[in-house]
């Protein structure tokens, strides 16, 4: 439309410099003016095409112009100077009017053609107006489809990755369980290797505890011996309490190793179960904390995914509903435009006419009838072109609604998506629950076990005790028949002053032991 616009004020101009020339050459049959000249001419005619920006063709017709009227100038200076031939002067007279006739019907033939030929352009520029906004409505509705596949495709990988990521979550959960169930093995393996080695401990106890009985009723058996060779009997009597003693150190020694073992393998143990259970705390919070976050996560995209789908609804009507208003207001300005630049042309024309109407009849009556038929042709055209636009508005219209349509297909989709996914949460939530049900199990088994664990040391503990405490017993029992033995040998006297003495280095040594115990 701005080069339609253009182009009438172009004719405009061309129109007003041919007036222009006209008034020129009246005045100069009225008032004769010094010739100008051809350089002058053409600086003139420079200056006025790029005031108002003619073509070439409007160039071409003010050069004939402009020489014209030179020559017109010429024939005034000859007039002048043939003042006394009134014959020549008449002559001369009638061929400038002939010459002005000429030129006015060249002129009036030239903006006929140009009028013409501004009505092709402006059709041609409106079918190509035309012709490139469909052609830029497909390319919209082209690139719409793009966009909702590549969503849709979108949509789809989003789903196939959070269901490779389900898969790879229960494949990790598997492994998982299945590494607890190869601790638990390792340490049950453990607690069956300590108790065996506890059965073990106590057998060997139990061993030397036979041994000890079986030396204590060979000392009785040896006691009886004694009387009947004293001497003898006192010998061997020291030399057994020596090694008992001996025996006895060794034994409390070998006693107290097994103990520090026993006590560094249960704080092993105790360790270790302390280490699988803070591991296992730890590795059931980091997945509880990873599950949550991946949830509060796909929650939020969700809900993101939702605002920005009404968002562009949104978005969308607003722009279909604005791009619907400047569609109506560039129509109505664009007809308000046609209708001025009508209005303005049919009074150019008129005013046009109304110069040749004093000329010419027959030529106004043929121009009146043109202009009429003008007229009506681009009345017809407009009622067609707006049958067109109601049309193509129409058709608009009715692809708005199947967009409509799909849109609320996609959304019913997405809705049933969403449904499903909330659905496959739910299950896992609840399968979440029972695997947390199990594991509770699982430890209150693990807890009861350890409880017989605990009640099964205190017992043993306990007779460990007994064991001690029978051994202290014993242990004094010995010593206070070693001490009888000792006395009843120093009132016998048979060993006189060294037995006696040795007697007592002995009880020192006896005690020692015992102290250091």
């Amino acid at each position: 439309m701005s080069d339609i616009r253009v182009k009438l004020e172009q004719m405009d101009s061309a129109e007003k410099i041919g007036r222009v020339v006209c008034r020129g050459l009246k005045d100069a049959e009225v008032h004769p003016a010094p010739r100008a000249s051809e350089t002058q001419c053409m600086e003139t005619q420079a200056t006025l095409a790029t005031q108002v920006g003619l073509t070439q063709a409007d160039n071409d017709y003010l050069e004939m112009d402009l020489e014209d009227l030179m020559d017109e100038a010429e024939m005034k200076e000859i007039s002048e100077d043939a003042q006394l031939d009134p014959l020549k002067k008449v002559e001369m007279i009638f061929e400038i009017e002939e010459a002005r006739k000429k030129r006015r019907m060249e002129e009036e033939e030239f903006l006929r053609n140009r009028v013409v030929s501004l009505k092709k352009q402006m059709e041609e520029q409106d079918e190509k107006a035309t012709a490139k906004a469909e052609e830029q409505r497909l390319n919209e509705e082209i690139r719409k489809k793009e966009e909702e596949e590549a969503r849709r495709k979108e949509e789809t990988q989003r789903l196939s990755d959070e269901l490779n990521e389900e898969i790879r979550m229960g494949m990790e959960e598997s492994r998982r369980r299945e590494e607890e169930n190869r601790l638990r093995d390792e340490i049950r393996k453990k607690q069956e290797a300590m108790e065996a080695e506890e059965k073990k401990l106590k057998e060997e106890i139990r061993q030397k505890e036979e041994a000890m009985r079986k030396a204590e009723e060979l000392k009785e058996i040896r006691k009886k011996e004694e009387e009947e060779a004293r001497r003898k009997e006192e010998e061997m009597l020291k030399e057994k309490i020596r090694q008992k003693e001996e025996e006895e150190a060794k034994m409390k020694a070998e006693e107290e190793r097994l103990n520090e073992e026993i006590r560094q393998k249960e704080e092993a143990m105790r360790k270790a179960e302390e280490l699988n259970e803070e591991i296992r705390k730890k590795e059931e919070e980091d997945a509880r904390r990873k599950e949550e976050e991946r949830l509060k996560e796909e929650i939020r995209q969700k809900e993101e995914d939702a605002k920005r789908k009404a968002k562009e609804e949104e978005k969308m009507k607003e722009e279909i509903r604005r791009t619907k208003e400047q569609e109506a207001k560039r129509i109505a300005d664009e007809q308000k435009i046609k209708d001025e630049e009508f209005m303005q042309r049919r009074a150019a024309l008129e005013r046009q006419l109304e110069d040749l109407r004093k000329k010419e009849e027959s030529m106004r009556m043929n121009k009146a009838e043109e202009d009429e038929e003008e007229c009506k042709r681009r009345k017809e055209e407009e009622t067609k072109r707006m049958e067109e636009m109601q049309k193509k508005e129409e058709e608009d219209n009715r692809r708005w609604e199947e967009i409509m349509k799909q849109d609320q297909e996609n959304l019913r989709l997405k809705k049933e998506a969403k449904e499903k996914a909330e659905e496959e949460i739910r299950k896992k939530e609840e399968e979440e629950a029972r695997r947390k049900e199990e594991e509770k199990k699982a430890k209150d088994e693990i807890r009861k076990k350890e409880e017989e664990e605990t009640r099964r040391k205190e017992a043993e503990e306990k007779a460990q005790e007994e064991i001690r405490k029978k051994e202290e017993e014993e242990e004094a029992k010995r010593k206070e028949e070693a001490e009888k033995a000792q006395e009843e040998i120093r009132k016998t006297g048979g060993g006189g002053g060294g037995s006696q003495a040795e007697g007592g280095s002995r009880k020192h040594q006896t005690k020692t032991p015992e102290g250091d115990g």
